[in-house]
């Protein structure tokens, strides 16, 4: 929760830091929040013990805060293309986390013999 929150919070503040920085300033804001706090949270808070719970969340937040960087592709993607090929890119980059699984579901037939059921089986 606490990290979805800063990531929300991140993605708000996102516009403002890119109208301030520029986009790649912005990445590299996002970058090096999430650089300094994965090692600060993996390599010191993790380890402190009982002690740990309350440097947890407060590196938790900020590396939901880092983690926003996602937001600044939505504004730097489309200006790298060609006007008419920039919906197709985001159409593949919106769809290319369930690749994968499409082709499990499609290819399934032919690696295991599985196939699908057009109806239920009749009691």
């Amino acid at each position: 929760m606490m990290v979805s929150f800063a990531t929300i919070l991140g993605c708000l503040a996102m516009p403002w830091l890119a109208e301030r920085l520029g986009r790649r300033g912005a990445l590299g804001v996002y970058f090096t929040l999430m650089m300094i706090f994965i090692a600060l949270t993996f390599g010191k808070v993790f380890y402190l013990g009982a002690k740990a719970l309350p440097w947890m969340f407060v590196s938790l937040f900020f590396l939901g805060l880092g983690g926003a960087n996602f937001a600044v592709y939505t504004l730097w993607l489309p200006e790298q293309y060609p006007r008419n090929a920039a919906p197709a890119l985001s159409l593949f980059l919106l769809l290319s986390p369930a690749l994968p699984v499409l082709e499990l579901l499609f290819s399934s037939e032919r690696v295991c013999g599985i196939t699908a059921r057009s109806e239920l089986p009749s009691q």
